[in-house]
């Protein structure tokens, strides 16, 4: 394995180096297919549809937080623990909501969020919280 010269300070060869990262990553789902977590299968809202593959978490992610009290967790050496890196996607979510009207959101979320591709039986919800 052997790292290409490069300007580490230009986002071309972290682009580069995250992209290999995601075409050598498996994910169960691909772009364009349409998807529950349990909060939409379980409120009978319409899926999210993949838009593209990411990594989530990683040195970037978010920092790792206790259940109780959401301080940040520590490890041996004081350093706040961040998740670990794993599939992701960028999904969009559309909908109607009572107050607010169509409704759009895109989010980054990691895989195991998902619950599949099977859809509830239409007509969706159209209300509710967002």
């Amino acid at each position: 394995y052997e790292i290409y010269q490069c300007d580490w300070s230009s986002d071309v060869c972290s682009s580069d180096f995250t992209q290999n990262k995601i075409a050598n990553t498996e994910y169960k789902y691909n772009v364009g297919d349409r998807v529950f977590t349990d909060w939409t299968a379980k409120n009978n809202y319409p899926p999210m549809e993949i838009l593209d593959k990411r990594l989530y978490g990683g040195s970037h992610s978010a920092f790792v937080r206790d259940p109780v009290t959401f301080k940040p967790v520590l490890d041996e050496s004081g350093n706040k623990i961040r998740e670990p890196e794993r599939a992701g996607y960028l999904v969009k979510h559309e909908f109607t909501h009572p107050e607010l009207g169509d409704v759009s959101h895109t989010y980054v979320l990691p895989e195991e969020r998902f619950k599949g591709v099977i859809e509830p039986e239409p007509p969706y919800k159209t209300g509710g919280s967002v």
